[in-house]
């Protein structure tokens, strides 16, 4: 551990290893038997409770707690990663619960996995290499993200949920528990199912933001028209609206698309209910 960069209020517990170049800051605190490898750097408060290892690599941010048996900064699940040098950054505020394991990037995938700030991971959660997860995401308990998934601001994944790999999950969004999403999840949408489909509005989400009535209802007009009218029918509807800025966001994210939106079933309706 780089003593000449220690502060002062930091503890660590005798049965912790820490490697000899691992930064803390001020007030960190490690308890028993953690593992805290090389080229790691601990922000400002951040607490490890105990038998937390962080391999290599990572940086965690200010005021972040992390709870037994998480492992940070292991090496990509990826065959063609032969030792780059990659990261694992962690924003401030996160959570990261017991059993939670977060890989570093790879070279082909911008070389970094990014945490962002009040994120909240929780048990048995999986974070795939070159991941990119948004302030306020909630990723619940047995949910695992294959590699280079984005995740939007506050949006919340369900337990038990499978994400494909190159995958994008939008602001605002809830995916329903158990689900298996191989296509894009919109902002603002709810999806659920194996394979993922669209049922309506992340109304509950939304609502608890403030959004009103009349916000809500312009994008479930807007999620109608895409279903039956696509990324054309989504363009007239922007040019007619008067209040815009959300069904822009929506458009930007389709044209974005690479692997395809989870959309309803064929027949199936877009059922909203605000």
């Amino acid at each position: 551990m780089d003593t000449s960069l220690q502060p002062q209020n930091t503890y660590v517990h005798p049965t912790s290893l820490l490697d000899s170049d691992c930064i803390l800051r001020n007030n960190v605190k490690i308890g028993p038997f953690c593992h805290v490898g090389a080229n790691v750097t601990i922000g400002d408060g951040t607490e490890l409770i105990s038998n937390v290892t962080i391999l290599s690599s990572t940086s965690l941010g200010k005021d972040c707690k992390v709870y037994p048996f998480a492992v940070l900064g292991g090496p990509p699940q990826d065959k063609k990663y032969s030792g780059e040098n990659t990261a694992l950054v962690v924003g401030n505020g996160t959570i990261i619960r017991e059993f939670a394991s977060i890989h570093t990037g790879t070279t082909d995938g911008g070389s970094i996995t990014r945490i962002g700030n009040r994120c909240y991971i929780m048990t048995n959660v999986h974070v795939g290499h070159d991941c990119q997860i948004d302030d306020d995401v909630v990723l619940a308990t047995g949910t695992g993200l294959a590699g280079h998934v984005s995740v939007g601001r506050s949006a919340i994944v369900s337990g038990q949920t499978g994400i494909h790999q190159f995958c994008r999950i939008g602001q605002l969004a809830f995916v329903g528990g158990g689900s298996m999403v191989t296509g894009d999840v919109l902002p603002f949408s709810t999806v659920i199912g194996n394979r993922a489909r669209t049922v309506g509005l992340n109304n509950e989400g939304l609502r608890r933001r403030g959004w009103t009535f009349e916000r809500m209802s312009i994008l479930r007009t807007a999620l109608v028209i895409f279903q039956k009218s696509g990324q054309q029918g989504l363009e007239s509807y922007l040019e007619e609206s008067v209040d815009s800025a959300d069904i822009k966001v929506l458009l930007d994210f389709v044209k974005g698309s690479t692997r395809g939106i989870c959309l309803p079933k064929a027949d199936a309706k877009v059922v909203v209910k605000l």
